[in-house]
């Protein structure tokens, strides 16, 4: 039996940068200066991908929501 299994990472602004808005450009960075983005690849690498080696397939996906 093939196993699937899909991860869904938000890819809204707050996880980086904000480039473009001069209100919040880089004030959701973490402490030490990263991203939220780079802080859920760091997780995915070192916690979740290694104890995933029984699935057939593993998709990742982005979603950035809209408000307004």
């Amino acid at each position: 039996m093939e196993t699937h299994f899909e991860i869904l990472i938000d890819a809204s602004g707050s996880m980086g940068y904000m480039k473009g808005s001069k209100e919040y450009e880089n004030k959701y960075l973490l402490p030490d200066g990263s991203t939220r983005t780079e802080l859920v690849k760091k997780i995915l690498n070192n916690n979740i991908y290694p104890k995933l080696n029984f699935l057939n397939d593993i998709e990742v996906k982005t979603f950035i929501t809209f408000l307004g």
